[in-house]
């Protein structure tokens, strides 16, 4: 893999903000590489399911009695995106193979 493409996937997998240049890609059809649509895909999927989750639970804790837990529960919900995100960057990083099968069945139905 070409250093270009590799450190184009690695910006793609920054949390929250790799959102943003994944969009581009798929918007504009800026990538002629298949991996990088998929990743790119995938990339806006996880970061949209994890904003409504964090965005869902954040207000489950204005509740006085949900509020500890909707918090620890956004707190595991964090967490495992952004470990995710990390475990995607050393795979990336490796030249390893990104699939993810439940993600990719979701990711279908993207442009």
């Amino acid at each position: 893999m070409r250093p270009v493409s590799r450190l184009k996937l690695l910006l793609y997998l920054l949390p929250v903000v790799g959102l943003v240049p994944a969009v581009w890609n798929l918007a504009t059809n800026a990538s002629r590489s298949a991996r990088e649509r998929e990743l790119s895909r995938s990339v806006i999927m996880l970061t949209g399911l994890w904003l409504v989750t964090y965005g869902l639970l954040g207000t489950a804790a204005q509740q006085e009695s949900l509020a500890l837990p909707a918090l620890v529960v956004n707190s595991l919900v964090t967490s495992a995106y952004f470990v995710l995100q990390v475990w995607l960057t050393l795979r990336v990083w490796r030249g390893e193979s990104l699939s993810l099968p439940l993600v990719q069945r979701l990711t279908r139905r993207l442009p």
